[in-house]
């Protein structure tokens, strides 16, 4: 099997154009929660092949304002916090789920 032995540079900023990552940086939340809030569609982004890239200003926007500043809940579009969701006690245990 033939390897590449090319150094292919990594790029985080295509012109107005910022990765996932770096727009998780600029939105100030942490790497899963960028992938809702794009595809809820509270930041400009765009597609190329399997690849995201969010608009820079859009991005830092978003981080300025302060909109998420507790994991982001991506099914009901509000922060997740103490009680929200279901307590470790209100899921069936596994063995009840078969029976």
């Amino acid at each position: 099997m033939a390897t590449n032995k090319v150094n292919i540079p990594v790029v985080e900023e295509v012109g107005e154009w910022v990765t996932v990552k770096k727009a998780a940086e600029l939105m100030k939340v942490e790497l899963p929660s960028t992938g809702a809030i794009i595809h809820d569609g509270r930041v400009k982004a765009i597609r190329i092949g399997g690849i995201f890239l969010v608009d820079k200003a859009s991005a830092t926007e978003f981080g300025e304002a302060g909109e998420v500043d507790q994991p982001y809940r991506r099914s009901t579009g509000k922060a997740a916090g103490p009680g929200r969701g279901r307590s470790i006690e209100t899921i069936p245990s596994q063995s009840s789920l078969w029976h």
